[in-house]
């Protein structure tokens, strides 16, 4: 099984060392059990701490494996008995064809399955912490700024919002060094699990390597939150 690209970005994106706020283990363990109701704030808290989040997902795969274990075995006996009454079908229907005439009747041709479009691989842009000015070239964010990378290629982009960013409708854009728009896209963006994110599809072929700025704002006049990535 492949491992999902945004738990592989929330084990190593807010690394913790000195465990600040951390719940104790039996709330990790209830969360993972699914006893605690999604409001709780400990499911805000493992979303942003890496540590936290590796323990839920180590005890949440374990539940997981033991559930299918039990399905496993409380399933044999229906299988068992399945497998005898189809075995007593199959040896009814072989012994009804057998005695049919075999004279076969082409009906038209027969349609092909549409083959289904690839999806796109994920990836992940977070821009929590980036500054929130009205122009590119604007960026008043204090600190240095974390250069993301996206690879050259055609993604399923998800993007995770500022905290407390409101859902509803999103433009998303990205601009070269002369701050001209290269690539723009609207998506409707949700709240789960206590984050603000939204998904859209990008062809990021076209780019050359290299260092873009991106932009973010909630239609129709939010303020635009700007960050620098890498496309490589």
């Amino acid at each position: 099984m492949e491992n999902d690209p945004i738990e592989e970005l929330l084990l190593r994106a807010y690394p913790n060392p000195e465990r600040k706020g951390c719940p104790g283990p039996e709330v990790i363990r209830a969360l993972a059990s699914k006893a605690v109701p999604p409001e709780d704030a400990a499911w805000e808290h493992i979303w942003k701490c890496s540590p936290c989040f590796a323990e839920f997902k180590e005890l949440r795969d374990a539940r997981r494996r033991n559930e299918r274990a039990v399905r496993r075995k409380r399933n044999i006996y229906s299988a068992a008995a399945a497998a005898i009454i189809l075995v007593c079908i199959g040896a009814a229907l072989a012994a009804f064809f057998l005695n049919r005439p075999r004279a076969v009747r082409q009906q038209g041709a027969i349609a092909e399955k549409p083959a289904k479009t690839p999806a796109y691989p994920a990836a992940v842009l977070n821009l929590e912490g980036v500054s929130t000015t009205r122009s590119a070239e604007k960026n008043t964010g204090r600190g240095p700024v974390q250069i993301q990378t996206l690879p050259r290629r055609a993604v399923d982009l998800t993007v995770y919002l500022p905290r407390g960013s409101e859902d509803g409708q999103y433009q998303l854009e990205f601009l070269n060094g002369r701050d001209e728009v290269l690539l723009s896209s609207t998506a409707q963006a949700v709240i789960a699990r206590g984050l603000t994110e939204f998904s859209t599809p990008l062809d990021l072929t076209k780019f050359a390597s290299g260092t873009y700025t991106v932009r973010s704002r909630r239609l129709p006049d939010g303020a635009w939150r700007v960050s620098s990535i890498s496309v490589q």
